[in-house]
């Protein structure tokens, strides 16, 4: 499972702006604070890469805006999250949002420079729901699907989800999640997933 939330979040990173003529302003948003964080990796790469409070301040204002983590916590807890407390559901995005964070950080690292090609708009029967999609592309191999998916929220598009090459963000998230909320519960996976991410941050300070 590691790997495949790697590679989603990963379909985060690896984009590159393609286009002069934005179709809708969801995908006006996706490719062009996509290609403002691409042009920052490739000129202060090396910087970055040792310098994970200059790349948590990149992710925090450059990133972190476009992203809706309430929506992505209450759709990968599903039905679990209906039945959280209000203070468990403040726990779960503090702590599902740190995760997400933890681990695009280090996606980020992976950036060598790879280039998106952004697909037309097709509208959505939903006015305030939009899929923007493109194709990531890598030298040598067949192009790999990515889907982002956003909301209209307080006049403001956010991405809510994203599919990587058929594998889905949320999907993946709530198969484990239910799993965990069964046999713990919502406390015990709140308590998992700190652990995980003091378990990051320890790897980040070590390294």
């Amino acid at each position: 499972m590691k790997s495949n939330i790697k590679q989603i979040l990963g379909g985060l990173v690896m984009l590159m702006f393609t286009s002069l003529a934005f179709a809708h302003p969801a995908q006006d948003l996706v490719e062009s604070s996509t290609r403002e964080v691409m042009d920052i990796l490739t000129q202060e790469k090396e910087k970055l890469e040792n310098d994970p409070v200059a790349l948590k301040s990149l992710v925090d204002e450059k990133i972190i805006p476009h992203l809706d983590f309430e929506a992505m916590t209450a759709l990968s807890l599903g039905k679990n999250w209906r039945e959280a407390t209000p203070e468990q559901r403040n726990e779960l995005v503090t702590e599902f949002k740190e995760l997400l964070l933890n681990t695009y950080m280090s996606a980020l690292t992976l950036y060598t420079g790879q280039e998106m090609e952004f697909k037309p708009f097709i509208p959505e029967k939903r006015d305030d729901r939009a899929i923007v999609r493109a194709v990531f592309l890598q030298p040598g191999n067949k192009g790999v699907p990515v889907n982002y998916k956003l909301r209209l929220k307080d006049e403001q598009w956010k991405i809510y989800d994203i599919d990587v090459n058929n594998i889905n963000l949320v999907s993946t998230y709530r198969s484990t999640f239910a799993q965990r909320v069964a046999q713990v519960g919502i406390d015990g996976l709140i308590k998992e997933i700190k652990e995980k991410n003091a378990s990051l941050v320890s790897v980040k300070d070590s390294g």
